[in-house]
């Protein structure tokens, strides 16, 4: 079970890398704060794939505490990760603090 729902959260935290890593410009956007909306949508569809992956794994009698703070923690990591990468390491995508509130707000 655990190796068949693997592959919809690696194609999901794939989809955030490359939207979060792609060359874009300000010009893309259609309303204000557009791109806030997008970073708190992805990273709700992240969760909820990232907590149907952890009922995969046995927690114990903790399960729902546990898997909370899987999702939560992982989700974060990999929301801090990728406006560090935007910040550092790519040409025309600055990374934000505001960017990481909604990637939380959005888990």
């Amino acid at each position: 079970m655990l190796s068949r729902t693997i592959w919809p959260t690696f194609f999901c935290f794939l989809l955030i890398s490359y939207g979060s890593l792609k060359p874009t410009t300000l010009s893309n956007y259609h309303f204000p704060y557009e791109d806030k909306v997008l970073h708190f949508a992805c990273y709700f569809v992240f969760s909820i794939v990232l907590s149907l992956y952890s009922m995969g794994f046995k927690w114990g009698d903790k399960s729902i505490k546990l898997r909370f703070l899987f999702v939560i923690g992982f989700g974060s990591f990999v929301g801090c990760f990728l406006e560090i990468v935007q910040a550092n390491f790519t040409q025309n995508r600055l990374g934000e603090w505001a960017d990481v509130g909604m990637n939380s707000i959005g888990l």
